[in-house]
């Protein structure tokens, strides 16, 4: 003989009063808790290995062999494409890397210069990966350089 019959669309309840959905959310909430804070954890850790490709500001230094600065037009952006994880990558937006390059003819006022990704000086630690310098080429004209001596 089966048990007594509920009317359809009765609400059930647990021992306690609570409805079933209430009583899912609220039961062991710490454990609920504490595996949503682990969720998140190794997310973040996941998400910051992860590869990415950004293209970054760097610095340009560009000296001649005698000593003499050249500098680019003020308006000129320098930009490097790096790919490497998410952390190294931020490392280098916070502190951007010098693209250091030698100028051999410092006989005219102007030179053409072409940047490549392996001018590009990047600190110990940061594991990325130069894929190129933006613009490819600039005009450098002379600066007198001096370096004034300090006591």
């Amino acid at each position: 003989m089966p048990g007594p019959s509920r009317p359809t669309g009765a609400r059930t309840s647990v021992p306690d009063g609570t409805s079933p959905v209430q009583s899912i959310l609220t039961n062991r909430l710490p454990y609920k808790a504490a595996s949503l804070f682990f969720a998140l954890a190794l997310w973040l850790a996941a998400h910051s290995d992860e590869a990415v490709s950004l293209e970054i500001p760097v610095r340009l230094v560009a000296i001649t062999e005698s000593g003499e600065s050249v500098a680019p037009e003020a308006s000129v952006r320098v930009r490097a494409l790096v790919v490497g994880r998410r952390r190294d990558v931020a490392k280098l937006l916070r502190s951007p890397p010098p693209v250091r390059h030698t100028v051999t003819r410092a006989a005219a006022d102007s030179v053409i210069v072409t940047l490549a990704p392996a001018d590009v000086d990047l600190p110990d630690g940061v594991f990325v990966r130069v894929r190129e310098v933006r613009p490819h080429s600039l005009v450098l004209r002379r600066a007198t350089y001096r370096q004034e001596a300090r006591p």
